[in-house]
């Protein structure tokens, strides 16, 4: 506990005068009820009393004076309102505004540490996971910053405060109201125990939920495709049955525990009232003021149990959703600069050397193992092999988007660890397979890698890669994803973002595999130009995008097995690279070469 409400605090002591605006309209609105009961105390004893034995019983009218005491008493009432109005007020007001800034730092700071967080992180870590901790988990912290820790100190103050003058007034009435704290709290712990339970285990199904509906929504078309809309929908069901009855048994108890508490107060308040007044009748130890005023202390004594142990459920719930959002921002990228005043890359020109290289994402399975290469800048290489052999695992470590668990990468001779991962980073582009279009326009989702680029340099780009139907619909808005966008205007929009960046380095995964004959076809000068003058490494699976590249990788189990040019790894009869191409062109093409 101690932690968390010292991280959790701290997000509101970023806003000092807005903290204390609240402590001091918790203190006015505090100070209003505590004084209700004593002002009701002193007008039945001071005034209505003797008006009512002197004056009443003797049928003679009422003096002036007491009516204009009994407008003093009534002004005193409406001055501790307005100071509870004000209190009241001002509380929600900056209790508010500290809640809405806390949800903005929080969403903020978040936000920022999931991009700077590395690729490994998201391999571990669900979408759905992440939404729920920037979106639900973050509106629950909120909540017990701006108003829960209040409201505790606001009853806590009063609680004591309500004690201390009715054991003033009398004690053996205070005790009759103490008794009866240990029942309210022991059905205050055994009632929020229920709810948080059942809340718990509504927040773990509705994670899971909005995982597996952000997954199936993202993949609408397989479902369709292969017939498994019932089976999805079926298993979505079971998610809201299990989501349904824990929100309802947390509901349940919920409902349950404030007419619990209001019929234990009551009963407590009844006896109260009965030995009360019996010690006013018969006893005559106490007044019908300080009778009234108890009524009215111990109606309001246990109002503040049943705020806190409200409040406790929001900090048992805020505690786990806490938990979560810290282990996200403490969380650390494992890519990172050696140190703060690391050098910075100049213009790259380009090569690359492997110097025994091994990797893995998980210690259990090695993926590269000792693996050396080396790439000349310029160079433009493809990388081939089956489903998982390591292709994209060479592709991302030239990126730096992971690095090696052993052995150095060098680029133009220099272990790129040893200079900024921004300014390498800089000189990299990356074409997907899946190219992502960002909400925003055509022309924006183009300029994303170089926002200074002029609408000239814009259109020869699209020029060169022949886009003209994209050059008429620069302005066009995009929606999310580029759902109303085709698979090839996408990459087409992905090429040339990458192209307006002018990269060193251009890795190129897939880049035309989601393309039609005719779009690849459009587009193919656009990548030749591309990658012309850099360094290339091209992921591909239809090899005849890859004829003229300078050289050809043919990977398998993670290691180099064949390395040429086209012509030359297919003069090989019983190569790897030939037997890819035979399965790919061998009943409809000539090889147009001398085996």
């Amino acid at each position: 506990w101690g932690p968390f409400v010292r991280r959790i605090s701290a997000y509101s002591l970023r806003h000092p005068s807005w903290v204390v605006s609240v402590l001091l309209t918790t203190i006015l609105s505090t100070l209003a009820d505590v004084l209700f009961p004593i002002i009701l105390l002193r007008l039945i004893d001071n005034e209505l009393t003797p008006l009512v034995k002197t004056y009443i019983s003797h049928g003679t009218s009422v003096p002036s004076y007491l009516l204009w005491n009994l407008q003093n008493y009534a002004l005193m009432f409406i001055g501790v309102a307005v100071l509870e109005i004000i209190g009241i007020g001002g509380f929600f007001y900056y209790s508010g505004k500290i809640k809405e800034q806390v949800i903005f730092d929080l969403r903020t700071d978040m936000f920022e540490r999931l991009h700077q967080l590395s690729f490994d992180f998201y391999d571990r870590n669900s979408t759905g996971w992440l939404v729920t901790r920037i979106t639900t988990d973050i509106d629950r912290v909120a909540d017990l910053i701006s108003w829960g820790f209040m409201i505790v100190v606001k009853g806590l103050v009063l609680m004591t405060l309500y004690f201390v003058f009715m054991f003033i007034y009398n004690i053996p009435l205070s005790l009759i109201a103490l008794v009866s704290i240990p029942l309210l709290l022991y059905i205050s712990v055994y009632y929020r125990k229920k709810i948080l339970e059942y809340s718990r285990n509504a927040r773990k199904t509705n994670s899971e939920m909005v995982s597996y509906f952000t997954e199936n929504i993202n993949g609408i078309e397989i479902n369709k495709s292969t017939v498994q809309e019932e089976r999805a929908s079926q298993r979505m069901e079971e998610y809201s049955t299990l989501f349904k009855r824990n929100s309802y048994l947390a509901s349940y108890f919920s409902a349950m525990f404030g007419p619990t508490i209001i019929l234990v107060s009551t009963l407590a308040v009844a006896v109260l009232i009965v030995v009360g007044s019996y010690m006013n009748i018969v006893n005559e130890t106490i007044t019908v003021g300080v009778l009234a005023a108890f009524f009215g202390y111990s109606r309001n004594l246990f109002l503040p149990i049943f705020d806190i142990s409200r409040v406790y459920a929001m900090a048992q719930s805020s505690l786990s959703a806490g938990e979560r959002i810290f282990s996200l921002l403490d969380a650390k990228p494992t890519i990172v600069d050696a140190h703060h005043k690391i050098d910075h890359f100049d213009r790259l020109k380009g090569s690359v050397h492997f110097k025994d290289v091994s990797f893995h994402y998980t210690p259990e399975k090695s993926v590269l193992k000792d693996l050396s290469f080396r790439i000349n800048a310029g160079q433009s290489i493809a990388l081939v092999g089956a489903t998982g052999c390591g292709k994209t695992t060479i592709a991302n470590l030239i990126g730096r988007f992971y690095e090696p668990v052993h052995g150095t990468i060098e680029i133009d001779g220099i272990d790129y660890k040893k200079r900024s991962l921004h300014s390498y980073r800089q000189q990299v582009g990356v074409v997907q397979q899946t190219p992502l279009i960002f909400s925003g326009t055509i022309l924006e989702n183009i300029r994303y890698g170089n926002l200074e680029a002029s609408d000239t340099e814009v259109n020869r780009v699209l020029s060169l890669i022949q886009a003209n139907d994209i050059q008429q619909r620069l302005h066009e808005t995009t929606l999310e994803d580029g759902s109303n966008l085709s698979i090839g205007e996408k990459q087409i929009i992905s090429i040339a973002r990458v192209m307006l960046m002018n990269p060193a380095i251009v890795i190129l995964d897939e880049a035309t595999s989601a393309l039609d004959i005719l779009t690849e076809s459009q587009i193919q000068r656009g990548i030749k130009y591309l990658t012309s003058t850099r360094t290339s490494i091209i992921i591909a699976h239809r090899l005849s995008t890859i004829i003229n590249c300078h050289r050809i990788f043919v990977i398998k189990n993670g290691d180099i097995i064949e390395d040429g040019t086209h012509h030359r790894l297919l003069r090989n009869p019983h190569g790897a690279y030939r037997k890819l191409y035979d399965e790919q062109y061998a009943a409809t093409e000539d090889y147009g070469i001398s085996i």
